[in-house]
């Protein structure tokens, strides 16, 4: 099985028969014969990359986090103290790293790349990921494109995953 990976182009890894049928468009086309110069390659239309999890708690919007929490009450607290009074200000530098927590909250929720990049590792080998993001490679003739982040799956030794383009 392995030696059959090596040799099989990276959307082959991903893809059992019948599956992820996207995984037959994304592979390159077989090399023109000696005879047809003239015929192009055909692009392949989608790309992917294989990401894993971070560890429990510690993505990005998650514990380290709580350090830009306690560096700003830090601040405040120095702050307050220095003045001996607690004032609207104050408050308001509290509101800051809230703010900008719930931004990345929802950059994650709206966007598949962000959203890779805050939760996710990339990882190079397939067999190591948990997670595939399916990207539409953009074509003069299609307008728009659909990123996906979908997970794999495992039966045995074998990896699929199933992309829906909607």
């Amino acid at each position: 099985q392995a030696g059959l990976l090596q040799g099989q182009s990276r959307a082959a890894h991903v893809a059992t028969a019948g599956r992820a049928t996207m995984a037959a468009a994304a592979a390159p086309s077989p090399s023109p014969s000696p005879g047809s110069e003239g015929s192009p390659r055909r692009a392949p239309k989608f790309r992917f990359e294989y990401y894993s999890p971070r560890p429990k708690y510690w993505s990005y919007d998650g514990l380290p986090f709580g350090g830009v929490y306690g560096a700003t009450l830090a601040v405040v607290a120095a702050l307050v103290t220095r003045r001996g009074s607690v004032q609207f200000e104050d408050l308001l530098w509290c509101l800051l790293p809230a703010t900008l927590h719930v931004l990345l909250f929802l950059a994650t929720q709206w966007s598949v790349k962000a959203c890779c990049l805050v939760r996710y590792l990339p990882v190079s080998d397939v067999f190591k990921a948990s997670h595939v993001m399916v990207e539409s490679v953009r074509v003069d003739s299609h307008k728009t494109y659909k990123t996906l982040l979908v997970p794999l799956e495992r039966d045995g030794e074998d990896l699929s995953f199933q992309y829906l383009k909607k």
